[in-house]
Protein backbone atom coordinates (compact mmCIF):
# COMPACT_ATOMS: atom_id res chain seq x y z
CA UNK A 1 0.00 0.00 0.00
CA UNK A 2 1.48 3.13 -1.06
CA UNK A 3 1.58 6.34 1.04
CA UNK A 4 -0.65 8.39 -1.64
CA UNK A 5 -3.45 5.28 -1.09
CA UNK A 6 -3.05 6.22 2.49
CA UNK A 7 -4.27 9.80 2.14
CA UNK A 8 -0.97 10.92 2.84
CA UNK A 9 0.93 13.43 0.18
CA UNK A 10 4.32 13.86 -0.48
CA UNK A 11 6.69 16.43 0.14
CA UNK A 12 8.41 16.32 -3.44
CA UNK A 13 11.90 17.51 -2.57
CA UNK A 14 13.76 14.71 -4.54
CA UNK A 15 12.30 13.98 -8.01
CA UNK A 16 11.25 10.40 -9.92
CA UNK A 17 14.19 12.00 -12.24
CA UNK A 18 16.55 12.55 -9.50
CA UNK A 19 15.74 9.24 -7.70
CA UNK A 20 16.11 7.10 -11.05
CA UNK A 21 19.23 9.34 -11.58
CA UNK A 22 21.08 8.44 -8.74
CA UNK A 23 19.98 4.93 -8.96
CA UNK A 24 21.95 5.10 -12.09
CA UNK A 25 25.15 6.77 -10.60
CA UNK A 26 25.41 3.92 -8.07
CA UNK A 27 25.20 1.19 -10.11
CA UNK A 28 27.45 3.15 -12.76
CA UNK A 29 29.63 3.58 -9.66
CA UNK A 30 30.08 -0.24 -8.69
CA UNK A 31 30.22 -0.99 -13.24
CA UNK A 32 33.49 -2.25 -14.37
CA UNK A 33 32.68 -1.26 -17.83
CA UNK A 34 30.47 1.17 -19.85
CA UNK A 35 26.47 0.47 -19.64
CA UNK A 36 23.76 1.50 -22.36
CA UNK A 37 20.71 3.20 -21.29
CA UNK A 38 18.85 -0.04 -21.88
CA UNK A 39 20.69 -1.84 -19.38
CA UNK A 40 20.44 0.35 -16.47
CA UNK A 41 16.78 0.95 -16.78
CA UNK A 42 16.14 -2.66 -16.91
CA UNK A 43 18.59 -3.25 -13.50
CA UNK A 44 16.67 -0.89 -12.11
CA UNK A 45 13.28 -1.16 -13.58
CA UNK A 46 13.09 2.38 -15.12
CA UNK A 47 11.51 3.88 -18.12
CA UNK A 48 14.72 3.92 -20.44
CA UNK A 49 12.99 7.25 -22.03
CA UNK A 50 13.02 9.03 -18.61
CA UNK A 51 16.56 7.68 -17.65
CA UNK A 52 18.16 8.84 -20.59
CA UNK A 53 16.32 12.13 -19.91
CA UNK A 54 18.57 11.89 -16.34
CA UNK A 55 21.84 10.74 -18.05
CA UNK A 56 21.74 13.38 -20.56
CA UNK A 57 21.75 15.85 -17.59
CA UNK A 58 24.19 14.35 -15.94
CA UNK A 59 26.55 14.31 -18.81
CA UNK A 60 26.24 17.56 -19.27
CA UNK A 61 27.26 18.27 -15.87
CA UNK A 62 30.56 16.66 -16.02
CA UNK A 63 29.31 13.81 -14.14
CA UNK A 64 29.16 11.00 -16.54
CA UNK A 65 30.61 10.44 -19.88
CA UNK A 66 28.46 8.90 -22.71
CA UNK A 67 30.18 6.82 -25.77
CA UNK A 68 28.19 5.81 -28.80
CA UNK A 69 28.27 2.81 -30.67
CA UNK A 70 28.41 -1.29 -30.36
CA UNK A 71 30.96 -1.01 -27.18
CA UNK A 72 29.52 2.53 -25.96
CA UNK A 73 27.07 3.48 -23.24
CA UNK A 74 27.67 5.45 -20.29
CA UNK A 75 30.50 5.70 -16.94
CA UNK A 76 31.62 8.14 -14.51
CA UNK A 77 33.04 10.60 -15.41
CA UNK A 78 35.27 10.83 -12.48
CA UNK A 79 35.93 8.50 -8.88
CA UNK A 80 32.52 7.77 -7.02
CA UNK A 81 34.25 9.36 -4.09
CA UNK A 82 34.75 13.21 -6.42
CA UNK A 83 30.88 13.26 -6.86
CA UNK A 84 28.71 14.66 -3.81
CA UNK A 85 24.92 13.67 -3.94
CA UNK A 86 24.49 17.20 -3.77
CA UNK A 87 26.06 17.87 -7.27
CA UNK A 88 24.00 15.07 -8.81
CA UNK A 89 20.80 16.39 -7.46
CA UNK A 90 21.49 19.93 -8.91
CA UNK A 91 22.94 18.66 -12.13
CA UNK A 92 19.27 16.59 -12.38
CA UNK A 93 16.77 19.18 -10.89
CA UNK A 94 18.26 22.58 -10.09
CA UNK A 95 19.25 24.12 -7.17
CA UNK A 96 17.96 22.92 -4.23
CA UNK A 97 14.98 24.95 -2.61
CA UNK A 98 12.74 23.55 0.06
CA UNK A 99 10.45 26.30 -0.68
CA UNK A 100 9.65 28.90 -3.08
CA UNK A 101 10.35 31.45 -1.01
CA UNK A 102 14.59 30.52 -0.98
CA UNK A 103 14.81 30.48 -4.85
CA UNK A 104 16.03 34.02 -4.73
CA UNK A 105 14.63 35.36 -7.39
CA UNK A 106 11.79 37.31 -5.56
CA UNK A 107 8.92 34.36 -6.21
CA UNK A 108 7.28 34.65 -3.01
CA UNK A 109 6.40 38.16 -2.50
CA UNK A 110 5.81 37.73 1.57
CA UNK A 111 9.59 36.76 1.97
CA UNK A 112 11.00 39.53 3.99
CA UNK A 113 8.02 39.42 6.42
CA UNK A 114 7.51 35.64 6.25
CA UNK A 115 7.66 34.22 9.61
CA UNK A 116 8.32 30.59 8.14
CA UNK A 117 11.51 31.58 5.49
CA UNK A 118 14.15 31.21 8.86
CA UNK A 119 11.99 27.30 8.94
CA UNK A 120 13.06 26.69 5.57
CA UNK A 121 16.57 28.13 5.23
CA UNK A 122 17.50 25.96 8.33
CA UNK A 123 15.91 22.65 6.61
CA UNK A 124 17.51 23.69 2.98
CA UNK A 125 20.70 24.52 5.14
CA UNK A 126 20.88 21.33 6.68
CA UNK A 127 20.00 18.96 3.81
CA UNK A 128 22.60 20.42 1.36
CA UNK A 129 25.51 19.89 4.01
CA UNK A 130 24.57 16.74 4.38
CA UNK A 131 24.21 15.54 0.82
CA UNK A 132 27.07 17.81 0.32
CA UNK A 133 29.00 15.36 2.50
CA UNK A 134 27.39 12.60 0.89
CA UNK A 135 29.15 10.98 -2.07
CA UNK A 136 28.80 8.38 -4.84
CA UNK A 137 31.47 6.02 -3.19
CA UNK A 138 29.45 6.43 0.59
CA UNK A 139 26.38 5.24 -1.59
CA UNK A 140 28.05 2.22 -3.10
CA UNK A 141 29.78 0.97 0.53
CA UNK A 142 26.55 1.39 2.22
CA UNK A 143 25.37 -1.84 -0.30
CA UNK A 144 25.91 -5.38 0.12
CA UNK A 145 28.08 -6.73 -2.88
CA UNK A 146 27.36 -6.43 -6.42
CA UNK A 147 25.94 -10.20 -7.40
CA UNK A 148 28.08 -11.51 -10.39
CA UNK A 149 26.74 -10.90 -13.65
CA UNK A 150 27.55 -12.10 -16.93
CA UNK A 151 28.34 -9.97 -19.67
CA UNK A 152 24.82 -8.26 -20.58
CA UNK A 153 26.42 -7.13 -24.04
CA UNK A 154 25.68 -9.92 -27.29
CA UNK A 155 28.82 -11.51 -28.46
CA UNK A 156 29.54 -10.43 -32.16
CA UNK A 157 28.49 -13.24 -34.91
CA UNK A 158 32.32 -13.18 -35.42
CA UNK A 159 32.83 -13.92 -31.89
CA UNK A 160 30.42 -16.63 -31.10
CA UNK A 161 31.09 -18.42 -34.86
CA UNK A 162 34.86 -18.25 -33.58
CA UNK A 163 34.19 -19.50 -29.87
CA UNK A 164 34.61 -23.96 -29.92
CA UNK A 165 31.23 -25.61 -29.00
Amino acid sequence: MSIITLGYRLMDIIRRKTDYGLRALVVLARAEEPLRADELAEREEVPVAFLHKALTDLANAGIVDGQRGPSGGFSLARRPSEVTVLEAVEALQGPLAVSRCLLGDESCPRQDVCGLRWAWEKVQQNIASFLRGLTLQDLVQSLPPAPARSRSRPRSPAAAASSPR
